[in-house]
């Protein structure tokens, strides 16, 4: 019944991925007009979270353009280790050149779904808003819970569902309007397919924790004017090869976002409040 509710929501293993790539200008776009909005709130908390529970390395898997990881590393005493994984080595790329060198964080491309390091040997994972897009969640969970030390802790966050993000449901809305059902379901929903607290719940559990916490927490979102918000979630997400493969052209699709985010909360600055699943398990 887990599998069939995991394909439902569109997190089956066998969905193709192609079309979730960050590639071309994606990851630089990303990290100017999102990383501040959405990501850094929500960083400054798991990082605290991370500092305050384990002891031993760390391992971050899906770390993206680093938003997390240079948190973690001034969050972090000096002598422990950290190690930033992510399956984009054009993420990675983005994120050592926004870390300044000598900065004590080891970047390795890897899948979270197959981690290349031994059994036992961290004591903290982290994962930042990456589980909901890998392909296969429950393997990546399984392969955290492999290569956690015993005691050691997993943190990581997932977005709630659309209905209590407005930024996410006016997204989706105005993707809806211009591309039609050129975007398939699954794609549509893959943000928000583990946003239900209790498929989170039997996805950590079958993964070999033995506890597991889910918390709902909340930031405000602040984004200079509501265009740079709007050119960020479309050009700097794989939205934007989405609408591109479906013949939409993107500036129509950013203009009638910045609008509708502008109406509702204001167009320089732009603000709403954000709600995530940050998920703690040992």
């Amino acid at each position: 019944m887990l599998l069939r509710f995991m394909q439902y929501r569109g997190v089956s293993k066998t969905m193709s991925t192609n079309s979730w790539k960050f590639v071309g200008s994606v990851p630089e776009n990303y990290q100017r007009y999102l990383v501040p909005v959405l990501f850094a709130p929500y960083a400054e908390d798991m990082a605290r979270r991370i500092a305050g529970r384990t002891e031993g390395e760390v391992l971050e898997t899906a770390c993206g353009t680093g938003a997390l990881t240079r948190v973690l590393r001034k969050t972090l005493p000096t002598g422990r280790h950290l190690v930033a994984t992510d399956f984009s080595t054009a993420m990675l790329q983005v994120a050592q050149a926004q870390t300044p060198p000598g900065g004590g964080i080891e970047w390795q491309a890897a899948d979270a779904a197959g981690l290349p390091f031994d059994a036992g040997r961290f004591g903290a994972v982290a994962c930042q808003f990456g589980m909901a897009f890998m392909p296969d969640p429950a393997q990546a969970l399984r392969e955290a819970r492999r290569v956690l030390a015993p005691g050691g802790s997993l943190c990581f966050s997932v977005w709630d569902f659309p209905s209590a993000n407005v930024h996410s449901r006016l997204f989706d809305e105005v993707c809806k309007r211009f591309a039609g059902d050129a975007i398939s379901p699954a794609e549509q929903d893959k943000p928000y397919s583990l946003s239900d607290r209790n498929l989170l719940r039997q996805l950590v559990l079958h993964a070999g924790f033995a506890t597991v916490a889910i918390e709902t927490v909340s930031f405000q979102a602040v984004s200079p004017t509501a265009r740079d918000w709007a050119l960020g979630a479309i050009t700097g997400t794989p939205r934007a090869l989405q609408l591109t493969n479906a013949g939409v052209a993107l500036e129509p699709v950013v203009d009638a976002l910045a609008e509708g985010l502008a109406a509702h909360g204001g167009a320089a600055p732009c603000r709403t409040t954000m709600h995530a699943v940050v998920v703690t398990a040992a």
